[in-house]
């Protein structure tokens, strides 16, 4: 009988837990997707290569894109870091390169999407035709995901790949660039604001 009772507590202790994790992820997930429908919008106002409304993605496009990067994060984390700590790497590594626009061109045509990646970059992980690259947003994101990875792996220091994500290559010292200087201080903003830390 005192087992079945102790059972019963531990239980009920598990699933209070479980759901108040729960509750976190859905609030911090509330905050990301509210904090990137904003940037989204800012941007467009500001930027005078885009013709607001049509390049504003809409609440549910950026609900869309938000979950797409932590999924993919979740699904190709094979590193020592965990997915969460990874998806708001990549999560301020986009609002600081695009605020979530899809570009059609960027640097000079050079670059193209969500994430500001390379056409070279891309074709390296998804043989596809540009026109392709630069209307499929979920594989935008799939491969932002992936590069980023593959650098952070390949530096075995997340500092390192978010610099290298941008530069295309490893780095020795990634405080000395302002890219890293601006995407660690999203970063540091939006772990202020989350329940869940990272």
């Amino acid at each position: 009988m005192f087992y079945g009772k102790k059972l019963l507590i531990l239980t009920f202790i598990f699933v209070m837990i479980i759901s108040v994790q729960v509750s976190a992820d859905s609030d911090n997930m509330v905050y990301l997707i509210d904090r990137a429908v904003e940037w989204n919008i800012q941007q467009v106002i500001h930027d005078s290569q885009l013709s607001y409304p049509a390049h504003v993605a809409g609440e549910e496009e950026i609900q869309k894109r938000v979950t797409l990067v932590h999924n993919y994060t979740e699904k190709l984390n094979d590193t020592e870091y965990s997915s969460w700590t990874l998806f708001l790497d990549v999560y301020s590594i986009i609002e600081h390169e695009t605020r979530w626009v899809n570009y059609l061109y960027l640097d000079e045509g050079t670059s193209f999407g969500i994430g500001s990646m390379q056409f070279s970059t891309a074709k390296m992980y998804a043989d596809k035709p540009n026109y392709i690259l630069q209307s499929d947003t979920e594989l935008q994101i799939k491969l932002a995901v992936k590069y980023y990875i593959f650098m952070v792996n390949h530096t075995n220091c997340r500092h390192k790949a978010i610099v290298g994500y941008n530069r295309g290559h490893e780095v020795d010292n990634p405080y000395q660039y302002n890219y890293f200087e601006k995407v660690i201080e999203i970063r540091k903003e939006v772990k202020k604001e989350l329940t869940k830390g990272g």
